[in-house]
């Protein structure tokens, strides 16, 4: 059987951002967006369970009664993971996420500056990170968390299902807060931030409507709230937040948005010309005539607007990947593949 601290060790010195472990098959890792083996050795049920154990301790029988469960956990000397252990096929299987592998990485992100300029400007309202799964979220809001709490004065609290990132005190105090742990739900957590005089929250999801209203309601009182959504742009992300007021006219709702939505980052994972993960960024900052788009439901005409917006820091992912592409950091192939506009990138490779 492989020692468990020994996979742990492999994923790391082998950059993997994630590992998977299932009975009858060998441990895999996700080594730059792609699946690829780490081991020869096949798994059994024996091992699984071994496992489990060694990362759930004394929670493992909630796996029987729920059927899966997340949890974080440390290994000293390599960093922080974070493990969902769930049931399939009458037995036991292991997705883990190497945090410690991102938090390392944050140099090789591609990180705009523009993102701190942008962040740096916002003292209250909404600040959402989306994209798909894998996108780099969490990375991006480590940095921008840590980056506060080293520059600035605030009391940040985090709610999150399992705690990712251990953020240090700098200038601030940073109190993280995990759900069932710390705090009974998410909305008993974000009431409770408001008594607690927090300056900045992160919540990890919004994945409801009443979750939603609690934090435009923390926005109202002049805190700035962080969270994420998954989303494919920022349409999506504005189409996704408005639909969960099921409600015909959800007009209370795109009114508020309007006022304390501050700025969309959206992100996207791609190779670059080296093989390696190259994040892209499509950002919104919210000015008076995008929020009368989102006022009036005109989430479409915000793609152009955006457009317009580049001195004001905004960007399309079709400009991310434009601007990749100029820098020489993505291929042709990588360019056309990704872009939604292929009159546009034929014209650019032709004047290029």
């Amino acid at each position: 059987m492989i020692n468990f601290n020994n996979i742990l060790d492999m994923a790391v010195n082998k950059e993997c951002s994630d590992i998977h472990l299932s009975v009858g098959t060998v441990v895999f890792g996700r080594i730059n967006s792609k699946l690829e083996k780490l081991t020869n050795e096949v798994i059994g049920q024996q091992e699984i369970i071994t496992y489990a154990k060694e990362i759930l301790g004394d929670k493992y029988g909630d796996v029987e009664k729920n059927g899966d469960i997340d949890i974080s956990f440390s290994r000293s000397g390599l960093g922080r993971f974070r493990a969902n252990v769930f049931k399939q096929r009458n037995s036991l299987a292991i997705s883990i996420k190497v945090i410690s592998i991102l938090e390392n990485n944050n140099d090789d992100f591609n990180f705009p500056n523009k993102i701190h300029e942008i962040v740096s400007s916002i003292d209250s309202g909404l600040l959402l990170i989306t994209g798909p799964v894998g996108s780099g979220k969490s990375t991006t809001i480590s940095n921008i968390i840590k980056r506060i709490s080293e520059e600035c004065s605030k009391h940040i609290i985090t709610i999150e299902s399992s705690i990712e990132f251990l953020y240090k005190h700098g200038n601030s105090i940073v109190n993280q807060r995990e759900i069932y742990s710390d705090t009974n739900s998410y909305l008993s957590g974000l009431e409770a931030a408001i008594k607690e005089n927090a300056d900045v929250i992160f919540i990890d999801i919004i994945d409801n409507y009443d979750v939603l209203k609690m934090v435009l309601k923390c926005c109202d009182a002049g805190i700035l709230v962080i969270s994420t959504l998954y989303a494919n742009n920022v349409q999506d992300t504005l189409n996704n937040l408005i639909n969960m007021d099921t409600s015909n006219a959800n007009i209370n709702l795109r009114n508020s948005l309007s006022k304390s939505l501050k700025c969309i980052i959206n992100q996207k994972i791609i190779l670059d010309n080296e093989n390696k993960n190259f994040c892209l960024f499509e950002i919104m900052i919210n000015t008076p005539s995008i929020a009368n788009c989102i006022r009036e439901n005109k989430i479409k005409h915000i793609l152009l607007l955006m457009q317009n917006g580049l001195k004001l820091g905004m960007s399309t992912l079709d400009i991310s990947l434009i601007q990749a592409y100029k820098n020489s950091k993505i291929s042709r192939n990588v360019l056309l593949q990704n872009i939604s506009n292929k009159e546009l990138a034929t014209k650019i490779i032709l004047n290029y």
